[in-house]
């Protein structure tokens, strides 16, 4: 017996592994803050070619205004040691310009993520349902901050109290090396204290002890302490892989040292919080930023559209518990809902039945009827509601499904302008 519940779990095992993780990410930076590079770091080897080296045509200034920023895909499957399987959606930011279009590069960007909240809830919604479905919810954005000595921008207060709302957001401070030591720490510290000081909503660490005392131990909150403490995590990436004593590292060299060439580990946790950012992403934290993105940016989002971009915080309460749902009897979550009175008998009647029950035997017959068709009618009309919302809501889907196809028409116009443009100065030459 004991043989076959072992073979057993192993077969369940082996079930669960060959199912990947589905986690999504997004990176976003401005040209030349080291998105590729952090991407193939993260991965292993080399999945994305660097945004410059996609752009073989030269960069005119005048012309850069009218480049809006776009979102760029990759699929990649991870695989650690104990075998399971993570199925990396990468998407990335081309073209961001902080100061150019800088609201409409975040309203796009804003409207991607809600759009993938939208397909989960239309999926939701279905009589019948895809078993396919795949879940495309941005489940992290790392947000790529440059070090100038001077805190965060207003383009990066903008972005994350904007995108904040609905995606969790872990800062990082991309090329450490290009700082001294103190030099990084006192970027970290003015980051820190302009998103203390701003209220930015990224993601809280500490949150998950908070929510979940009874979950999280004295370990595990000690190490999210100290995550928050670090916070933006700083970073080295490459692409180059080096031969250091028999070892293949990835890594950064540097041929301006007195000693000759120094090439620099980026995962030597004494000069960047690589290492810490990529265990929290695929192992410590993976499942705390899915569950959030479920349990509270979705929920929060789900029950807005629901109930018409109200505040929508009947159903959910998410300042003092975030991952708990308030859960309520059906009967009160329809009065909430719908307005409706739940059926019920009327007390007069119930009381002369309670007087003479064999006197009164069709009346009861005839209040349980009523009672019962009031229910039927209650429930015709609950769902006569839920229809109207669902229309209501697939219009306004398609009605943004229409704007976009005419903005990609009018961008189209006007690359074909600047074409145009390009061909006749070149003729001019």
């Amino acid at each position: 017996m004991s043989s076959i519940l072992a073979s057993n779990s192993d077969f369940r095992k082996k079930k669960q592994l060959k199912r990947s993780i589905i986690f999504n990410v997004l990176i976003i930076g401005k040209p030349g803050s080291g998105r590729s590079t952090l991407i193939n770091s993260l991965c292993g080897r080399n999945i994305v070619q660097s945004s410059s080296s996609l752009s073989k045509q030269p960069v005119y200034d005048d012309l850069e205004k009218d480049i809006p920023v776009s979102l760029r895909h990759e699929l990649v499957e991870l695989e650690d040691d104990n075998g399971v399987k993570i199925q990396l959606n990468v998407t990335d930011s081309l073209n961001l310009n902080n100061n150019i279009n800088a609201q409409a590069d975040i309203q796009l960007i804003n409207n991607f993520i809600t759009n993938q909240f939208d397909d989960v809830l239309l999926e939701e919604n279905r009589l019948k349902r895809n078993p396919r479905f795949k879940d495309s919810r941005i489940h992290v954005c790392l947000y790529l901050l440059e070090p100038n000595g001077h805190g965060l921008k207003e383009f990066d207060i903008e972005f994350i109290k904007k995108i904040g709302e609905r995606c969790n957001i872990v800062p990082v401070l991309s090329k450490a090396d290009s700082m001294t030591i103190e030099e990084l720490q006192l970027n970290k510290k003015l980051i820190r204290d302009d998103i203390k000081y701003y209220e930015l909503p990224i993601f809280n660490f500490n949150d998950l002890a908070n929510n979940n005392p009874d979950v999280v131990d004295d370990q595990e909150d000690e190490y999210n302490e100290y995550l928050n403490s670090i916070l933006p995590f700083s970073v080295i990436g490459s692409s180059e892989v080096y031969n250091v004593d028999n070892e293949e590292i990835r890594g950064r060299k540097y041929d301006h040292f007195e000693n000759g060439n120094v090439i620099i580990d980026i995962e030597d946790s004494t000069k960047s919080d690589f290492v810490t950012l990529r265990n929290v992403l695929f192992i410590s934290h993976l499942n705390d930023f899915k569950e959030y993105t479920h349990e509270v940016l979705y929920e929060r989002y789900r029950t807005e559209t629901l109930s018409g971009n109200s505040n929508g915080t009947q159903d959910i309460n998410t300042s003092s518990n975030k991952f708990e749902r308030h859960v309520m009897p059906e009967s009160q979550l329809a009065n909430k809902q719908y307005g409706q009175e739940s059926p019920r008998l009327n007390k007069d009647a119930d009381a002369s039945v309670n007087e003479n029950i064999a006197a009164s035997s069709s009346t009861v017959v005839q209040e349980d009827s009523n009672g019962t068709n009031n229910s039927y009618l209650a429930k015709e009309e609950q769902i006569r509601l839920e229809e109207e919302k669902l229309k209501q809501f697939e219009m306004r889907i398609q009605n943004e499904l229409l704007l976009k196809r005419q903005e990609l028409l009018k961008r189209e116009e006007e690359l074909r302008e600047i074409e145009k443009r390009l061909e006749l100065e070149s003729q001019m030459k």
